[in-house]
Protein backbone atom coordinates (compact mmCIF):
# COMPACT_ATOMS: atom_id res chain seq x y z
CA UNK A 1 0.00 0.00 0.00
CA UNK A 2 3.40 2.25 0.85
CA UNK A 3 4.52 1.42 -2.46
CA UNK A 4 1.70 1.44 -4.58
CA UNK A 5 -0.55 4.36 -3.30
CA UNK A 6 1.49 6.21 -1.14
CA UNK A 7 -0.44 5.17 1.71
CA UNK A 8 1.05 6.30 5.31
CA UNK A 9 1.32 2.36 6.59
CA UNK A 10 3.11 0.53 9.83
CA UNK A 11 3.64 -2.59 11.61
CA UNK A 12 1.72 -3.07 15.15
CA UNK A 13 1.24 -5.73 17.39
CA UNK A 14 -3.25 -6.21 16.87
CA UNK A 15 -3.49 -6.58 20.97
CA UNK A 16 -1.68 -3.09 21.60
CA UNK A 17 -1.64 -1.06 18.75
CA UNK A 18 -0.03 2.25 19.33
CA UNK A 19 -2.47 4.75 18.74
CA UNK A 20 -5.50 6.82 20.48
CA UNK A 21 -8.71 5.45 21.12
CA UNK A 22 -12.02 6.65 18.65
CA UNK A 23 -9.72 7.72 15.54
CA UNK A 24 -11.23 5.19 13.38
CA UNK A 25 -15.01 5.70 11.38
CA UNK A 26 -14.16 1.70 10.34
CA UNK A 27 -11.52 -1.02 10.91
CA UNK A 28 -10.91 -4.20 8.98
CA UNK A 29 -9.46 -7.89 10.41
CA UNK A 30 -8.74 -9.98 7.46
CA UNK A 31 -6.99 -13.09 8.05
CA UNK A 32 -5.99 -12.29 11.48
CA UNK A 33 -7.81 -13.82 14.30
CA UNK A 34 -8.17 -17.08 13.65
CA UNK A 35 -3.88 -17.03 14.01
CA UNK A 36 -4.31 -16.08 17.96
CA UNK A 37 -4.11 -19.29 19.83
CA UNK A 38 -6.25 -18.54 22.86
CA UNK A 39 -9.39 -17.00 23.19
CA UNK A 40 -8.59 -14.49 25.55
CA UNK A 41 -5.88 -13.47 22.91
CA UNK A 42 -8.52 -13.33 20.15
CA UNK A 43 -10.83 -11.15 22.50
CA UNK A 44 -8.41 -9.13 23.53
CA UNK A 45 -7.81 -8.48 19.53
CA UNK A 46 -11.71 -7.47 19.13
CA UNK A 47 -11.57 -5.30 22.14
CA UNK A 48 -8.19 -3.48 21.29
CA UNK A 49 -9.98 -2.76 17.42
CA UNK A 50 -13.41 -1.59 19.16
CA UNK A 51 -10.94 0.67 21.22
CA UNK A 52 -9.86 2.19 17.62
CA UNK A 53 -13.38 3.06 16.55
CA UNK A 54 -15.02 6.16 17.11
CA UNK A 55 -19.19 5.91 18.13
CA UNK A 56 -21.10 4.11 16.02
CA UNK A 57 -18.02 3.09 13.95
CA UNK A 58 -17.86 -0.39 12.41
CA UNK A 59 -15.79 -3.63 12.11
CA UNK A 60 -15.51 -6.04 10.02
CA UNK A 61 -14.03 -8.92 10.71
CA UNK A 62 -13.37 -11.92 8.38
CA UNK A 63 -11.88 -15.58 9.82
CA UNK A 64 -11.67 -19.49 8.46
CA UNK A 65 -14.84 -21.35 9.06
CA UNK A 66 -15.14 -25.06 10.04
CA UNK A 67 -18.13 -25.58 7.99
CA UNK A 68 -17.20 -24.92 4.35
CA UNK A 69 -20.33 -24.79 1.99
CA UNK A 70 -18.72 -27.46 -1.00
CA UNK A 71 -20.30 -25.51 -3.61
CA UNK A 72 -19.09 -22.02 -2.64
CA UNK A 73 -16.15 -22.10 -1.23
CA UNK A 74 -13.39 -21.37 -3.20
CA UNK A 75 -10.64 -22.76 -0.38
CA UNK A 76 -12.39 -26.19 -0.03
CA UNK A 77 -10.30 -26.99 3.25
CA UNK A 78 -11.36 -29.86 5.53
CA UNK A 79 -10.55 -29.13 9.01
CA UNK A 80 -10.20 -32.23 11.70
CA UNK A 81 -10.92 -29.90 14.25
CA UNK A 82 -10.91 -26.48 15.15
CA UNK A 83 -7.41 -26.40 16.42
CA UNK A 84 -5.31 -27.18 13.22
CA UNK A 85 -1.99 -26.63 11.80
CA UNK A 86 -1.93 -25.60 8.13
CA UNK A 87 0.53 -25.94 5.56
CA UNK A 88 1.67 -22.25 4.38
CA UNK A 89 4.34 -22.09 1.74
CA UNK A 90 5.78 -18.81 2.17
CA UNK A 91 7.37 -17.00 -0.84
CA UNK A 92 9.78 -14.17 0.17
CA UNK A 93 8.12 -10.87 -0.60
CA UNK A 94 9.36 -9.20 -4.34
CA UNK A 95 10.91 -12.40 -5.40
CA UNK A 96 8.97 -12.95 -9.26
CA UNK A 97 8.67 -16.13 -10.83
CA UNK A 98 10.87 -15.49 -13.98
CA UNK A 99 8.13 -15.11 -17.44
CA UNK A 100 7.91 -17.83 -19.55
CA UNK A 101 8.72 -20.44 -17.02
CA UNK A 102 7.28 -23.78 -16.34
CA UNK A 103 5.57 -24.49 -12.95
CA UNK A 104 8.04 -27.09 -11.94
CA UNK A 105 11.98 -25.84 -11.79
CA UNK A 106 14.73 -28.65 -12.73
CA UNK A 107 16.61 -30.50 -9.94
CA UNK A 108 19.56 -28.33 -9.86
CA UNK A 109 19.81 -24.74 -12.00
CA UNK A 110 21.87 -24.87 -14.78
CA UNK A 111 25.17 -22.25 -14.74
CA UNK A 112 24.09 -18.64 -15.99
CA UNK A 113 20.27 -19.66 -14.46
CA UNK A 114 20.17 -16.63 -12.19
CA UNK A 115 21.23 -14.46 -14.72
CA UNK A 116 18.65 -16.26 -17.64
CA UNK A 117 15.80 -15.22 -14.92
CA UNK A 118 16.58 -11.57 -14.55
CA UNK A 119 17.04 -10.57 -18.18
CA UNK A 120 13.81 -12.35 -18.30
CA UNK A 121 11.71 -10.31 -15.80
CA UNK A 122 12.06 -12.83 -13.20
CA UNK A 123 14.57 -12.78 -9.81
CA UNK A 124 17.26 -15.23 -9.50
CA UNK A 125 16.22 -15.95 -6.18
CA UNK A 126 12.66 -17.53 -7.35
CA UNK A 127 11.56 -20.79 -5.39
CA UNK A 128 9.24 -23.57 -7.51
CA UNK A 129 8.71 -25.29 -4.22
CA UNK A 130 9.59 -22.91 -0.93
CA UNK A 131 9.46 -24.51 2.45
CA UNK A 132 6.38 -25.68 3.65
CA UNK A 133 5.89 -24.59 7.31
CA UNK A 134 2.90 -24.93 9.44
CA UNK A 135 0.85 -22.23 10.60
CA UNK A 136 -2.12 -22.30 13.97
CA UNK A 137 -5.47 -21.92 12.90
CA UNK A 138 -8.88 -21.64 14.80
CA UNK A 139 -11.54 -21.94 12.70
CA UNK A 140 -14.79 -21.06 13.23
Amino acid sequence: AAETFGASTFVADCLHTPLRSGIFDAALSIAVLHHLSTEPRRVRALSEAARLLRPGGELLVYCWSYEQDEEKSRSRHRFEGQDVLVPWKHRTPGVRKPKGTAAAAPEAPAAGAGEAAAAAGGDADWEAEPEVRQRYCHVY
